[in-house]
Protein backbone atom coordinates (compact mmCIF):
# COMPACT_ATOMS: atom_id res chain seq x y z
CA UNK A 1 0.00 0.00 0.00
CA UNK A 2 1.42 3.39 -1.01
CA UNK A 3 0.09 6.49 0.69
CA UNK A 4 1.07 10.08 1.46
CA UNK A 5 0.50 12.26 4.49
CA UNK A 6 0.88 15.96 5.07
CA UNK A 7 3.84 17.19 7.10
CA UNK A 8 3.31 16.64 10.83
CA UNK A 9 -0.02 14.83 10.42
CA UNK A 10 -0.21 11.29 11.88
CA UNK A 11 -1.41 8.40 9.74
CA UNK A 12 -3.58 5.65 11.20
CA UNK A 13 -3.19 2.38 9.30
CA UNK A 14 -6.41 0.40 9.47
CA UNK A 15 -4.56 -2.89 8.91
CA UNK A 16 -2.65 -2.62 12.22
CA UNK A 17 -4.69 0.04 14.02
CA UNK A 18 -1.46 1.90 14.78
CA UNK A 19 -0.49 5.50 14.02
CA UNK A 20 2.64 6.46 12.10
CA UNK A 21 4.29 9.84 11.49
CA UNK A 22 6.87 10.80 8.93
CA UNK A 23 7.97 8.81 5.90
CA UNK A 24 8.35 5.12 6.67
CA UNK A 25 7.94 1.58 5.41
CA UNK A 26 6.05 -0.84 7.64
CA UNK A 27 5.64 -4.57 7.07
CA UNK A 28 3.02 -6.55 8.90
CA UNK A 29 2.17 -10.24 8.69
CA UNK A 30 -1.46 -11.18 8.36
CA UNK A 31 -2.84 -14.68 8.80
CA UNK A 32 -5.81 -15.84 6.81
CA UNK A 33 -8.58 -18.02 8.22
CA UNK A 34 -6.96 -20.91 6.35
CA UNK A 35 -3.67 -20.48 8.20
CA UNK A 36 -1.74 -18.86 5.38
CA UNK A 37 0.46 -15.88 6.18
CA UNK A 38 0.82 -12.88 3.91
CA UNK A 39 2.99 -9.78 4.23
CA UNK A 40 1.39 -6.39 3.76
CA UNK A 41 3.72 -3.44 3.26
CA UNK A 42 2.86 0.22 3.86
CA UNK A 43 5.03 2.76 2.04
CA UNK A 44 4.20 6.05 3.69
CA UNK A 45 5.59 9.29 2.25
CA UNK A 46 5.35 12.53 4.23
CA UNK A 47 4.95 15.63 2.07
CA UNK A 48 7.48 18.43 2.68
CA UNK A 49 6.51 21.10 5.18
CA UNK A 50 4.58 23.97 3.59
CA UNK A 51 5.79 27.16 5.21
CA UNK A 52 3.20 29.86 5.78
CA UNK A 53 3.28 32.78 3.37
CA UNK A 54 3.23 36.03 5.36
CA UNK A 55 2.39 39.39 3.81
CA UNK A 56 2.99 42.55 5.85
CA UNK A 57 1.55 45.83 4.61
CA UNK A 58 0.32 49.24 5.71
CA UNK A 59 -2.42 51.48 4.35
CA UNK A 60 -3.92 54.84 5.28
CA UNK A 61 -7.35 55.03 6.90
CA UNK A 62 -10.12 55.00 4.32
CA UNK A 63 -8.11 53.05 1.75
CA UNK A 64 -9.19 49.49 0.99
CA UNK A 65 -6.55 46.75 0.76
CA UNK A 66 -7.21 43.80 -1.54
CA UNK A 67 -5.68 40.49 -0.48
CA UNK A 68 -6.55 37.07 -1.87
CA UNK A 69 -9.85 38.32 -3.29
CA UNK A 70 -11.07 40.14 -0.18
CA UNK A 71 -10.99 43.85 0.73
CA UNK A 72 -9.63 44.84 4.17
CA UNK A 73 -9.59 48.27 5.86
CA UNK A 74 -8.92 47.43 9.54
CA UNK A 75 -5.66 46.73 11.36
CA UNK A 76 -5.30 43.04 12.08
CA UNK A 77 -3.87 39.64 11.23
CA UNK A 78 -5.87 37.65 8.70
CA UNK A 79 -5.43 34.03 7.60
CA UNK A 80 -6.50 32.15 4.50
CA UNK A 81 -6.07 28.38 4.40
CA UNK A 82 -5.97 26.64 1.03
CA UNK A 83 -5.91 22.89 0.55
CA UNK A 84 -3.20 21.76 -1.89
CA UNK A 85 -3.67 19.09 -4.54
CA UNK A 86 -2.14 16.60 -2.07
CA UNK A 87 -4.77 17.53 0.55
CA UNK A 88 -2.38 19.49 2.77
CA UNK A 89 -3.11 22.91 4.25
CA UNK A 90 -1.27 25.91 2.86
CA UNK A 91 -1.62 28.91 5.15
CA UNK A 92 -1.46 32.50 3.95
CA UNK A 93 -1.26 35.29 6.56
CA UNK A 94 -1.80 39.02 6.13
CA UNK A 95 -0.52 41.37 8.83
CA UNK A 96 -2.16 44.70 8.01
CA UNK A 97 -1.49 48.03 9.75
CA UNK A 98 -3.96 50.84 9.05
CA UNK A 99 -2.63 54.29 9.90
CA UNK A 100 -5.30 56.49 11.52
CA UNK A 101 -6.84 59.38 9.63
CA UNK A 102 -5.14 62.72 10.11
CA UNK A 103 -7.51 65.52 11.04
CA UNK A 104 -7.26 68.56 8.76
CA UNK A 105 -5.28 71.38 10.32
CA UNK A 106 -5.38 75.16 9.95
CA UNK A 107 -2.33 77.42 10.14
CA UNK A 108 -3.05 81.05 11.01
CA UNK A 109 -0.16 83.40 10.29
CA UNK A 110 0.60 87.06 9.57
CA UNK A 111 3.32 88.95 7.80
CA UNK A 112 3.99 92.63 7.29
CA UNK A 113 3.39 94.40 4.00
CA UNK A 114 6.33 93.73 1.67
CA UNK A 115 7.34 90.44 3.32
CA UNK A 116 7.14 87.01 1.71
CA UNK A 117 5.54 83.84 3.08
CA UNK A 118 6.53 80.38 1.84
CA UNK A 119 3.96 77.57 1.96
CA UNK A 120 3.89 74.35 -0.04
CA UNK A 121 6.47 75.54 -2.59
CA UNK A 122 4.55 78.78 -3.22
CA UNK A 123 5.45 82.35 -2.23
CA UNK A 124 2.64 84.57 -0.91
CA UNK A 125 2.78 88.37 -0.51
CA UNK A 126 -0.94 89.08 -0.09
CA UNK A 127 -3.60 87.92 2.36
CA UNK A 128 -4.95 84.54 1.30
CA UNK A 129 -6.58 81.31 2.35
CA UNK A 130 -5.26 78.22 0.58
CA UNK A 131 -5.39 74.50 1.15
CA UNK A 132 -2.69 71.95 0.39
CA UNK A 133 -2.71 68.18 0.56
CA UNK A 134 0.63 67.06 1.94
CA UNK A 135 2.05 63.61 2.66
CA UNK A 136 2.78 62.81 6.31
CA UNK A 137 5.54 60.53 7.66
CA UNK A 138 3.34 57.43 7.18
CA UNK A 139 2.71 58.28 3.53
CA UNK A 140 -0.89 59.32 4.17
CA UNK A 141 -2.61 62.51 3.01
CA UNK A 142 -2.64 65.42 5.43
CA UNK A 143 -4.80 68.44 4.54
CA UNK A 144 -3.45 71.79 5.75
CA UNK A 145 -5.22 75.12 5.28
CA UNK A 146 -3.20 78.34 5.48
CA UNK A 147 -5.00 81.51 6.49
CA UNK A 148 -2.48 84.29 5.89
CA UNK A 149 -3.07 87.91 6.79
CA UNK A 150 -0.76 90.62 5.43
CA UNK A 151 -0.70 93.72 7.59
CA UNK A 152 -1.28 96.81 5.41
CA UNK A 153 1.49 99.26 4.73
CA UNK A 154 1.75 101.78 7.59
CA UNK A 155 1.34 105.17 5.88
CA UNK A 156 1.69 107.15 9.14
CA UNK A 157 5.32 106.30 9.59
CA UNK A 158 7.87 109.09 9.54
CA UNK A 159 11.46 108.82 8.47
CA UNK A 160 13.65 111.11 10.57
CA UNK A 161 16.96 112.20 9.12
CA UNK A 162 17.75 114.93 11.68
CA UNK A 163 20.78 114.73 13.95
CA UNK A 164 21.18 115.91 17.50
CA UNK A 165 24.02 118.26 18.29
CA UNK A 166 26.51 117.38 20.98
CA UNK A 167 25.06 118.30 24.37
CA UNK A 168 21.43 118.18 23.16
CA UNK A 169 19.38 115.52 24.94
CA UNK A 170 16.07 115.66 23.08
CA UNK A 171 14.48 116.56 19.84
CA UNK A 172 10.87 117.63 19.17
CA UNK A 173 9.07 117.36 15.89
CA UNK A 174 5.63 118.12 14.71
CA UNK A 175 3.22 115.47 13.36
CA UNK A 176 -0.31 116.40 12.29
CA UNK A 177 0.14 119.92 13.74
CA UNK A 178 1.03 118.51 17.17
CA UNK A 179 4.33 118.62 19.01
Amino acid sequence: INDTICFGVPYKWDVTGKQYTGSCTVDTILSSIHGCDSVVRLNLVEMPEILPVVTKDTICAGEPFSWRGTLYNTTGTYNDTVVTAEGCDSIYTLMLQVWPAVAPSVVYDTICHGEKYFFNDTVYTESTTTTATLTNVNGCDSVVTLMLYVWPENRDSVIVTEYLCHGTSSFLWEVNNEV
